[in-house]
């Protein structure tokens, strides 16, 4: 896809891992003695659209990222730093690099390292949506029967319409100075109550248009999650 706005990715890969419960935390986890960040930086660097990469990992394995970097297409990687802080602070520590280079109008695409498959088909579709409306997202749109269930005694209480629910993907999108000036101007202990930029923007009446996936999208976040992916991956990393 071209276009005169530069598509600049963050790379969110800064967490512990705790609910991983492994010796190291997921995103360094060897495939095939290879971690699995570097297969879908790969995957993520054959993005055309993508112009810019930065970054964000885990304070203790910042020298180990950058070992892995790929070097025939080091050039789109702008920059690694380290996060660690909560998803929000790690964004705006993004935003912040981003914002060395980038123009109001330019493009931030959010790609949560947890999302091994990349959709690279619709990468595009939600550029073009972040064109349009200003801020989108990958989704995983809903085919089962999804009920409301009671909080307190699980019981089921009525069918939601599944026309009405998406699940969230990577990436998340939004128009650089928009999303910029909304993370810098959020005050820190509101931000850090806010899981994803989404929430952030919404919470920021910053209307999101949803893009259907169209690979499965598998979050690792326990180790069955990661027994899934190593089954799948000859034919997907392959």
């Amino acid at each position: 896809m071209e276009g005169k706005h530069k598509n600049i990715l963050l790379l969110m890969m800064a967490g512990n891992g705790t609910r991983f419960n492994y010796e190291v935390p997921k995103q360094y986890y060897l495939i095939e003695e290879k971690p699995i960040f570097a297969y879908i930086l790969e995957k993520l660097l054959q993005v055309d659209s993508i112009t810019n990469i930065i970054i964000l990992t885990n304070p203790k394995y910042l020298d180990y990222t950058k070992e892995w970097l790929n070097a025939e297409n080091k050039e789109k990687i702008y920059k690694v730093i380290t996060g660690g802080n909560g998803r929000s602070q790690d964004v705006l520590a993004g935003l912040e690099v981003a914002n060395e280079f980038a123009s109001d109008e330019d493009n931030i695409l959010i790609y949560d390292i947890t999302h091994p498959f990349v959709d690279q088909n619709n990468f595009d579709k939600v550029i073009e949506a972040i064109e349009t409306n200003g801020a989108a997202t990958l989704a995983e749109y809903q085919h089962d029967t999804v009920y409301m269930i009671n909080e307190e005694t699980n019981v089921v209480e009525k069918v939601v319409p599944r026309t009405k629910i998406i699940a969230g993907a990577s990436p998340e999108g939004f128009k650089f100075k928009k999303i910029y000036d909304i993370f810098k101007n959020t005050p820190k202990d509101k931000l850090d109550t806010l899981t994803s930029a989404g929430a952030v923007a919404l919470a920021n009446n910053i209307p999101m248009m949803a893009v259907e996936m169209e690979e499965i999208n598998l979050k690792i976040t326990y180790q069955s999650d990661m027994k899934l992916v190593e089954k799948l991956f000859q034919s997907y990393f392959k």
